[in-house]
């Protein structure tokens, strides 16, 4: 892989935020709160949010519980009714307080909720630890394999940078395995870019001769062999890092058959002292089912 043309600067792509609420300053203060972190989309009116909604798919909402016309409860019942709002996680803006209340919005569908008034110093921490927790962690019993559904694209290489330094730091080598090329990957893990001039981390894009596409991986050799190359025949030395593993595979084939990810897994397994397999969680009930069954079975 070529990498002096590599860009380190560019993030990854950020959120998008629909923010629905009745009163101009709570938008106001929602967009210049949040512009340095998501995407935002404001209104005003119930009826249009739900429009701009289904249209949009943007990746959360900001609600408010008491929109007048049809209330916030009301949207969020909707939405859910709708197959392509449905899995839209939903955070309500309200002024309401107590247990019973944080109860009833989470029996509503609700991810969680924010205090009215708006705190702007806690606001933007808030919206995140919220958002935080709708990633998942699968992890082997004995801790060597570990899968994580990535929210957005943005959570996910946060994750994916956060884990790999840490292992960096110990001094140990990573391989990192992606259907991407090395721009596109290290644009949005910049922080790994001076690991890979150093050498202490190999990059291994994966193509289809290595035939991670086809319906099977009956012959693991081609992908073995560039392995080893990368290791210099040293692959226990090494932990495995596989960006997307979804990607590796042809996507209509692999909803049929999960056989050529327990392959991919059983070789990976075999010859890495321990792996990280980080997924972006789809936005319909069908790719995240199969994403949560591929996750799984990385860490079988």
């Amino acid at each position: 892989m070529e990498t002096e043309h590599i860009d380190q600067n560019p993030a990854a792509d950020r959120m998008t935020l629909l923010c629905v609420d009745n009163n101009q300053e709570v938008l106001d203060m929602v967009q210049v709160l949040l512009k340095k972190s998501f995407d935002v989309i404001t209104e005003s009116s119930s009826s249009k949010a739900l429009s701009v909604a289904k249209h949009t798919r943007p990746d959360v909402i900001l609600l408010d519980l008491n929109m007048p016309h049809i209330s916030g409860s009301e949207i969020l019942r909707t939405l859910k009714e709708d197959p392509t709002t449905e899995l839209i996680p939903t955070i309500f803006l309200t002024a309401e307080r107590g247990l019973d209340w944080q109860k009833h919005l989470h029996d509503q569908g609700a991810v969680g909720y924010i205090q009215k008034p708006i705190n702007p110093k806690t606001f933007l921490n808030d919206l995140e630890q919220i958002v935080i927790n709708l990633n998942l962690t699968v992890s082997s019993s004995d801790g060597l394999k570990k899968s994580f559904i990535g929210f957005s694209k943005e959570q996910k290489y946060r994750q994916l940078e956060d884990e790999t330094s840490a292992i960096l730091d110990t001094g140990k080598p990573v391989i990192i395995i992606s259907a991407d090329n090395g721009d596109t990957f290290f644009q949005n893990a910049p922080s790994l870019y001076d690991a890979l001039l150093s050498n202490q981390l190999r990059y291994l894009r994966v193509k289809s001769t290595l035939i991670l596409r086809l319906p099977h991986l009956d012959d693991t050799r081609p992908l073995k062999a560039e392995l080893e190359r990368l290791a210099e025949g040293n692959l226990k030395e090494f932990h495995v890092v596989i960006d997307e593993p979804t990607a590796l595979f042809d996507q209509q084939r692999i909803k049929l058959s999960t056989a050529p990810a327990q392959t991919l897994r059983d070789l990976i397994h075999g010859h890495f002292g321990s792996a990280y397999f980080y997924f972006l969680r789809g936005k319909d009930s069908a790719s995240q089912n199969l994403t949560s069954e591929l996750a799984s079975i990385m860490t079988d």
